[in-house]
């Protein structure tokens, strides 16, 4: 996937405590096993494929909110928050299947819905 995009105010200023996240990605069973890997309280910190990872999963929201016919509800996947993208990719770094997982799927629906090229 190429994105030549920025993302304004993509890293949060400060690093305050997060909550655990609750999101659902992918698959059932890849949610069962994320669940079980340990949240950090707080950002942790950059790190450079996560922070790509958020990076492209906001811009891919964003582009996704500009086309109507590509629009989704909002949810795990299709969110504009960077810290929630971000805090997911770090919590699941021992499978980094799960954010290839993720980044294919909203390739898919970026070209199932005409904003995107298929290769």
């Amino acid at each position: 996937m190429l994105c030549i995009c920025t993302v304004a105010d993509a890293a949060p200023a400060q690093q305050a405590p997060l909550p655990p996240p609750r999101v659902r990605h992918a698959t059932p069973a890849i949610d069962r096993r994320v669940a079980q890997l340990p949240v950090p309280d707080q950002l942790p910190e950059m790190n450079q494929p996560c922070e790509r990872y958020a990076q492209n999963a906001v811009a891919d929201y964003q582009t996704m909110r500009r086309y109507p016919q590509c629009r989704v509800s909002d949810g795990a996947r299709w969110q504009a928050n960077f810290r929630n993208h971000y805090t997911w990719c770090v919590a699941t770094l021992g499978h980094p299947e799960y954010r290839v997982a993720e980044a294919r799927a909203r390739d898919a629906h970026m070209v199932a819905c005409g904003v995107r090229s298929g290769y």
